[in-house]
């Protein structure tokens, strides 16, 4: 379970640094009259971000590495 766990986690970090989110609007309330100036991002600054390569840190790896160590004893424990 935990092994899964920090796979999981490990790949969130992953996709989060890919830019995923990038592009997202802010939605406002219905009544909400505060708009910021800025809220549109440039779509080639959007598409500028979204192609990236994919960066993998040391703590991704870290978390990769023991959660499948972990899933992997789980199962040989098991058998």
């Amino acid at each position: 379970m935990l092994g899964m766990f920090l796979i999981i986690v490990s790949l969130c970090i992953i996709v989060f640094h890919g830019g995923l989110f990038t592009g997202w609007r802010v939605f406002h309330r219905k009544g909400d009259n505060v708009r910021n100036e800025n809220e549109k991002i440039p779509y080639n600054k959007i598409g500028r971000l979204k192609n990236k390569p994919i960066r993998i840190g040391r703590l991704d790896t870290i978390l990769l590495l023991s959660g499948l160590y972990l899933s992997v004893l789980s199962v040989l424990i098991t058998i």
